[in-house]
């Protein structure tokens, strides 16, 4: 049960997020300084005659965006269809992820022969892990639910770095890091065209209703994995 209220807690923390950055009128301009530095990513490639969906692609793989970046420009911005930015989307946000599960050992061995890479290394790792309790607690059940909540602190590049920490496997860790970011994709997607729509408080109303939904799903599926896993317990 504690579980299931910290989803739905977290899930309005994702609508105030969202109503956060987006104008109460309907322009896809944005505020705050990461949607600037947003803009001028986007009009950059724009000026180069990257096509839109190369730019979302591009947007949605960069750690500072991800999706949460992605699908707002695409929709806003760029005015492609909705399937369309939310495929590119996913598949940019993906990219990244099997290099960071593979490779991330290897990388961080090589860069700690430095003693200031060490430290640097090191803080990271201790900040992953202490955003990701869920990850170690559930394993790939956690993993999936860490990924699919939007918001800054969490994702596909910080999740993957969760579970290589958390020592998972990295088929399993890389297909749970995907049902994460379809289900964030799923999320964004439908915050995004509301609020342009219908303005945020109607947003928030609606969006909650969806995210109070994939949050029962998901503490319904934790709830039977812990059952599943528990040992057996035998009547003498």
């Amino acid at each position: 049960m504690r579980l299931f209220f910290t989803v739905t807690l977290v899930s309005v923390a994702v609508m105030i997020f969202y109503a956060s950055i987006f104008p109460s009128s309907t322009d896809s301009s944005f505020v705050g300084g990461e949607m600037s530095l947003k803009e001028k990513f986007t009009e950059n490639l724009k000026n180069r005659g990257i096509p839109p969906d190369l730019i979302v692609i591009l947007i949605s793989m960069l750690p500072i965006f991800e999706l949460r970046g992605g699908i707002p420009v695409g929709l806003l911005t760029l005015d492609l269809p909705y399937w369309r930015v939310y495929l590119d989307a996913i598949l940019g946000n993906m990219i990244p992820v099997l290099p960071v599960l593979i490779f991330t050992g290897v990388i961080s061995r090589f860069l700690s022969k430095n003693k200031k890479m060490e430290n640097l290394i090191s803080w990271w790792f201790s900040k992953t892990k202490k955003k990701s309790h869920s990850v170690e607690k559930y394993k790939s059940l956690g993993l999936m639910l860490f990924v699919a909540i939007p918001l800054p602190v969490t994702g596909a590049w910080t999740g993957a770095f969760a579970a290589y920490l958390a020592g998972l496997d990295v088929r399993k860790s890389f297909l749970a890091i995907l049902f994460g970011v379809a289900a964030a994709g799923i999320i964004v997607t439908v915050v995004t065209l509301l609020l342009s729509r219908i303005g945020w408080i109607g947003a928030v109303i609606l969006s909650l209703v969806v995210l109070s939904a994939m949050g029962s799903s998901f503490y319904s599926l934790i709830i039977k994995n812990e059952n599943r896993t528990r040992p057996s317990r035998r009547n003498n």
